[in-house]
């Protein structure tokens, strides 16, 4: 239904007022992902005007086409909003009356920007609907707009793989205004169309599959101190079945290809209680496991030998530790004292005829601290002895030398944080010395044959 205005001045005016079956209208769009997509609309018509004085019929026609880039939002799965924005080219129809006598036909080619809104809808698969509103701005020596409003309807779901075909019922409102004085046109047109409707809806790409269960059985862990949670770097960790390896520096381990089934797993490091645990592995799985190492507490043991020279064993000599029972040595001079310590211990040894002999020893918790004893015949006259322990407060054994200043004679303490020096009687100023420890200066006073011991606790320097 078409309204056909050129209002030139008076009695040229045109008016065509018609129905006219003769359009054709093709649309579409492609999207290449969700939100991005390409639309395509192109239009094509003819009609006649009819002159009432001669009776006679004037061809006219017009043609659109556009391009529009879209842009989609779906904010649920049945609505879909669209923005088009684009270019466009029409051929719009003019009735020239340059000569009165024989109207002409002609068309104005225009070409501009277009835009437009598109509302999709689609609450079930046989029924969708769009609501469309487009604007067009011909850019010519002519000021003009265009502009549309309507809407569609597919109705019918017969469908083929991806394809759903249905029945396309649509309304649209189209103005135009172009020209100015003399040259103006308004062109208004009630659009109702029928036709096919094809709706390609391509399923998403199937998720990639989940990755296969692992093939290699592997037992993770980490090993710490119990109650205060700090990783033990190099602790020995054993596997039934599998074999050994040792813990990093966060005290953490990873045994792979173990079998599956019950495996035992034992930790075990310098200074601190073993501790094992069973857990169960599953085929192609990893289990995990933490082991708490106990720092040792309880008493330990010394062993050694009684002396009378090299190779001269002691049998029979009575060794007694500091507030605990008393041994034998035995016909090799061996003898042990079981639950002593821990700490620094006294031991003393005595035999008839000869002199009582005593030494410091640290012994460890639940540990074994081993130490030897020489003893000098009665009445024989001998240098006097100075021995002792030196340890540091924490416990640890520092890297130290004892100095006899008067005699300028240094040695140096043992692994065990024992030493022994023999002076002739007399005076003497000792100087302990370790690198990160204070210093100690101790004076002792022996004479011929007698023995000093004394026990030393160096504390840390600080920085």
């Amino acid at each position: 239904m078409r309204d056909l205005r050129q209002p030139y001045e008076e009695p040229q005016a045109v008016q065509i007022r018609d129905t006219d079956p003769t359009a054709l209208h093709a649309s579409g769009a492609y999207f290449f992902s969700s939100w991005l997509g390409l639309g395509v609309e192109a239009r094509a018509e003819i009609f006649y005007a009819t002159r009432a004085s001669t009776n006679s019929r004037v061809p006219l026609g017009g043609f659109g086409l556009a391009v529009l880039p879209s842009f989609r939002f779906s904010p649920l799965t049945w609505l879909d909003l669209e923005a088009e924005l684009g270019w466009a080219v029409a051929g719009r129809p003019i009735l020239s009356l340059a000569n009165p006598d024989a109207p002409a036909g002609e068309m104005r080619v225009v070409t501009g920007p277009s835009a437009g809104l598109v509302v999709g809808l689609e609450p079930a698969n046989w029924l969708s609907a769009q609501l469309f509103a487009r604007s067009e701005l011909p850019l010519s020596s002519s000021v003009g707009v265009g502009a549309s409003l309507g809407a569609q309807v597919r109705v019918g779901a017969l469908t083929f793989g991806d394809f759903r075909w249905g029945v396309a019922l649509s309304y649209e409102l189209a103005t135009l205004y172009m020209g100015s004085g003399q040259a103006t046109l308004l062109h208004t047109e009630h659009r109702l169309g029928l036709g096919l409707a094809l709706l390609v809806r391509r399923p998403p790409p199937p998720l990639p599959p989940p990755p296969p269960p692992p093939t290699v059985t592997t037992v993770e862990g980490l090993v710490s101190v119990t109650g205060t949670g700090a990783p033990i770097a190099g602790a020995l960790v054993e596997l039934s079945g599998w074999g050994s390896l040792e813990t990093d520096a966060q005290g953490a381990f990873v045994a792979r290809e173990v079998k599956p089934g019950p495996v035992t797993v034992k930790a075990t490091a310098k200074g601190f209680k073993t501790s094992s645990r069973e857990v169960t592995v599953a085929a192609g799985g990893a289990a995990k496991v933490e082991l708490s190492l106990d720092p040792p507490s309880g008493p330990g043991r010394i062993t050694g030998v009684v002396l009378a020279g090299p190779d001269k064993p002691l049998p029979n000599a009575v060794v007694r530790a500091d507030g605990g029972a008393e041994v034998k040595s035995g016909p090799d001079g061996a003898f042990t004292l079981e639950k002593a310590g821990p700490g620094p211990v006294t031991v003393t040894a005595a035999l008839a005829g000869y002199e009582k002999g005593e030494e410091v020893v640290q012994v460890p918790p639940e540990a074994t601290a081993t130490l030897s004893f020489t003893l000098k015949a009665t009445g024989v006259k001998v240098k006097a002895t100075v021995k002792g322990l030196v340890v540091g407060a924490d416990g640890s054994v520092p890297k130290a030398t004892v100095r006899v200043v008067e005699l300028k004679k240094t040695v140096a303490v043992g692994k065990d944080g024992r030493f022994e020096l023999e002076v002739p009687g007399g005076r003497y100023t000792l100087t302990l010395q370790a690198k990160g420890y204070v210093t100690q200066s101790k004076v002792v006073e022996v004479a011929d044959g007698d023995q000093a011991i004394f026990h030393a606790v160096l504390e840390k320097a600080r920085r």
